[in-house]
C-alpha cells in the first residue's frame, strides 16, 4: 500500500517524485509532516529581503533611520544586520534540515544522483557560505543572497517552473517574428537618424546616433511615449509625421498583433501538449499503482486479487493523508470515492475503473440540504405548538 501510494501521488501531482526507501519510511513520513513549514522556511528567505537595510545603507545608517529616507520604506521595519542574519541562519538551517531528511529517505547514492537534488543542494551550499561571508565580513553592498533566494524558490515552485517551461518553449515560434520586429526597428532608425540627425537641436539630442535612435524608437513603438520622442520632431517640422505615423502603423497594427497572435497560438499549443503529457503520465502512474496493490494484496498475507477491494482503497486513502499536497480524505469521503469508481456496482475496482482515480478525487462533495422552506416553517410551527403545550 505504501508503494502504491507514491504512484499514485506522482499521478496527483502531473510529475514524479524520488521514491523513498523501504527502511527509511519514517523519515519519509517526517520530511512529507515538515514540508508546509519548509516551503515557508523558502518563501521567508524571499521575503526578508523587505526588511533587510538595503545596499545602498550599506555605506551609513543616517538615510535607514531618519525620516527624510532617500527611498520611501512605507513604515516597514528595518532590521539591524545582526538581527537579518540570525533570521537568515535560522531559515537556512530548516532549509538544511529539509536536505538532511531528504538524504535520509533517498540515500546519499540517489540523491546526488538526481540533477534537482544536485542542484538544490549546490544552491543551499552558495547560500550557507555567503551567509557566513557576512558575518565573518564588514558590511558590503553586495551579496548574492537575494538572488540564490529566488533561486531557490522557482526550482521549489513546481507551478512556477511549469510556467517558465511553457514560455521557454514559446521563444522558438517567437523567434521568427521577432527577428522581422527588430530589422524594422533597425531600419527605421536607420531612416530616422538620416532625416532628423544632426539637421536640428530636437534632432541631435533625441537622434544622435544608430543606438540611441533605435531604442527611442523601441520606446514609442511599446510605450507609446509621444511627448519624448515624436513631439519634438513634430514641433520642428510638420512633415514628420509622416515618417512616425508610418512607423506607428506598421509596428503597432500589424507586428505587435502578429507578435501577439504567435505567442497566444504557441501557448496554446503548448499548453495542450503539456495537458496531454500529464495525462499519459497520470495513466501510467496509476497503472503501476494498480499492479502493485493487485500483485501484493491488501493487507501483504493475500494472494494476488483478480479486482480491488473496497478494504484496499481505504488503506491508500489512509496513507495518502500523509502528503499534504493532496486533501485530506475522512472515512465517509473515502467510502463515496469508492462507490464513484465501482461504476459495475460489484463491490471492486476494475483497472478501467481505477484509472479514474485522480478524477474522482478531484471531485468535492458537498450535502445536499433536501428541506423546504414550507417543510422548515411546519415544523418549526410543529415544535412551537408542542412547547406551548408542554
Amino acid at each position: 500500500v505504501v508503494e502504491a501510494s507514491h504512484y499514485i501521488h506522482d499521478a496527483l501531482t502531473g510529475m514524479a517524485h524520488m521514491h523513498p526507501l523501504p527502511t527509511a519510511r519514517r523519515a519519509h513520513k517526517w520530511f512529507l509532516w515538515c514540508e508546509p513549514g519548509l516551503q515557508f522556511a523558502l518563501l521567508g528567505q524571499v521575503l526578508l529581503c523587505f526588511f533587510e537595510r538595503p545596499a545602498w545603507c550599506a555605506t551609513t545608517e543616517a538615510p535607514c533611520i531618519s525620516g527624510e529616507a532617500i527611498y520611501p520604506l512605507f513604515g516597514l521595519p528595518m532590521l539591524s544586520r545582526w538581527e537579518a542574519l540570525a533570521v537568515e541562519s535560522f531559515l537556512l538551517g530548516l532549509l538544511a534540515g529539509r536536505v538532511a531528511l531528504e538524504v535520509t529517505y533517498l540515500g546519499f547514492d540517489r540523491y546526488k544522483s538526481s540533477q534537482s537534488h544536485r542542484f538544490s543542494g549546490s544552491l543551499l551550499l552558495l547560500a550557507i557560505a555567503d551567509c557566513i561571508a557576512s558575518v565573518l565580513t564588514p558590511w558590503s553592498a553586495f551579496r548574492f543572497a537575494p538572488y540564490l533566494r529566488l533561486l531557490l524558490l522557482t526550482h521549489h515552485s513546481r507551478q512556477l517552473r511549469t510556467q517558465l517551461a511553457t514560455v521557454r518553449r514559446v521563444l522558438k515560434p517567437l523567434a521568427g517574428v521577432g527577428i522581422v520586429l527588430v530589422a524594422f526597428v533597425c531600419f527605421c532608425a536607420w531612416v530616422g537618424m538620416l532625416l532628423y540627425g544632426g539637421h536640428s537641436d530636437e534632432g541631435s539630442q533625441k537622434l544622435p546616433n544608430f543606438g540611441e535612435t533605435a531604442w527611442q524608437l523601441t520606446i514609442l513603438l511599446t510605450t507609446c511615449n509621444f511627448p519624448d520622442v515624436m513631439m519634438p520632431a513634430y514641433t520642428s517640422s510638420r512633415s514628420a509625421i509622416l515618417f512616425f505615423g508610418a512607423f506607428l502603423l506598421i509596428g503597432t497594427l500589424f507586428l505587435l498583433n502578429l507578435i501577439l497572435a504567435v505567442v497566444v497560438n504557441a501557448h496554446k499549443e503548448q499548453v495542450e501538449a503539456v495537458q496531454q503529457s500529464t495525462t499519459a503520465f497520470r495513466e501510467r502512474s496509476l497503472r503501476q499503482a494498480y499492479l502493485i496493490l493487485q500483485a501484493g494484496g491488501a493487507r501483504g498475507g493475500e494472494a494476488p486479487m483478480a479486482e480491488l477491494q473496497a478494504f484496499t482503497l481505504l488503506d491508500v486513502f489512509l496513507e495518502l493523508n500523509h502528503y499534504k499536497e493532496i486533501a485530506h480524505i475522512d472515512s465517509e469521503q473515502a467510502r463515496l470515492a469508492f462507490a464513484a469508481l465501482d461504476r459495475s456496482g460489484e463491490g471492486s475496482i476494475s483497472l478501467d475503473e481505477f484509472l479514474h482515480l485522480a478524477q474522482v478525487l478531484e471531485l468535492r462533495f458537498e450535502r445536499a440540504n433536501r428541506s423546504t422552506w414550507i417543510g422548515s416553517r411546519l415544523s418549526r410551527l410543529l415544535a412551537r405548538g408542542i412547547t406551548l403545550r408542554l
